[in-house]
């Protein structure tokens, strides 16, 4: 008991954290998401969208590192090269699905 009321004693209450956190059905969707734009960003320039920004809202309201991980997700999304944006979307949305 003591070990836990240690362990409790560490966890900062109140501010705007619990209104922050993800249910599993948003996660979900942000997962989602982030696979259309994975999929697509050859295709699509998806920077301007209300989704997209709907998205990096999400991102930046819900996520610790959350602004920049968008920030980052929308400079790959500006690479010319459609390569090495392919590449670099990927690994934006796959260092975003970690934090999720």
């Amino acid at each position: 008991m003591t070990e836990f009321k240690n362990t409790i004693s560490r966890v900062a209450f109140g501010g705007d954290w619990v209104e922050s956190i993800l249910s599993d059905h948003e996660r979900d969707q942000l997962r989602a998401a982030l696979a259309h734009i994975e999929e697509t960003c050859a295709d699509i320039d998806h920077r301007h969208t209300p989704e997209f920004e709907q998205l990096c809202s999400v991102i930046n309201v819900s996520l610790e590192k959350g602004p920049a991980l968008s920030k980052a997700l929308r400079k790959a999304l500006t690479i010319e090269h459609q390569d090495r944006r392919i590449d670099e979307v990927k690994r934006c949305c796959l260092n975003i699905t970690r934090w999720i």
